[in-house]
């Protein structure tokens, strides 16, 4: 993991010159890109679209089970002029808002089921992330439970690459849908986490700290992550 600290004026620009830098690297060879709601949607409109292709697919790292558009994290993403330039790119999209009538563990399933099956379809293809980091510490739907720890590694851990769960009173939308552990520690080959703020720089110490505990400070698995750039414009 790489920390790259800049001026507020330039942190956009130099997190989205990152990712276009590798995603220029892919021409037209297959990758799944998975975007981070939140703040990073800021990104999105400095992306270059001329790079994406068809065989490009993009879905979120995590999403909310609910029908309310606005709370929708894929929604927000379609409302962006990166979305139609990438769809008329021919780029195919994985879109796990909420069906009618799916439970919250059909919705995690089913976003389970379509990274598996983009990986059978793609056995060599990288995965390409954005990444949040909460003020909590959360990483994509990932929340802390600093008092249950074997409750987060219950819901987080194990053969699954995605989950539906309930955060309870740790969000004020807690019915979510989102990546886990390993998926983003084994599957995902490159990442840039957009951190901003001054109320974040605590959790960006903890998350970038040589020790400490998932389930205290879940954006720790930045640290377990193949290759991570942080960029931040926040001096530790």
């Amino acid at each position: 993991m790489k920390i790259n600290t800049y001026s507020s004026k330039k942190l956009i620009h130099e997190t989205v010159k990152a990712l276009n830098r590798k995603l220029g690297t892919l021409k037209n060879a297959p990758y799944l890109l998975m975007l981070s709601g939140g703040s990073s949607l800021a990104l999105l409109n400095f992306i270059d679209t001329t790079i994406i292709h068809e065989n490009a697919t993009i879905t979120v790292l995590d999403e909310r089970h609910s029908k309310d558009e606005n709370e929708c994290n894929f929604s927000q993403i379609m409302a962006t002029g990166f979305y139609g330039k990438a769809r008329g790119s021919g780029a195919k999209f994985i879109d796990i808002r909420m069906k009618n009538n799916e439970s919250l563990e059909d919705h995690g399933e089913r976003f389970d089921r379509e990274l598996k099956n983009w990986r059978v379809h793609n056995p060599s293809a990288p995965i390409i992330a954005t990444i949040g980091i909460g003020s909590d510490g959360h990483v994509a739907g990932m929340m802390p439970y600093p008092h249950d720890k074997s409750l987060f590694f219950k819901h987080f851990q194990g053969h699954r690459w995605a989950v539906g769960y309930n955060a309870g009173a740790k969000n004020l939308l807690p019915l979510r849908v989102t990546v886990t552990i390993p998926f983003l520690r084994d599957q995902v080959f490159f990442a840039v986490s957009f951190v901003s703020g001054a109320e974040k720089k605590d959790t960006l110490k903890r998350a970038s700290a040589n020790e400490g505990i998932l389930a205290d400070t879940p954006a720790r698995i930045l640290c377990e992550m193949k290759d991570v750039n942080i960029f931040t414009n926040i001096k530790l």
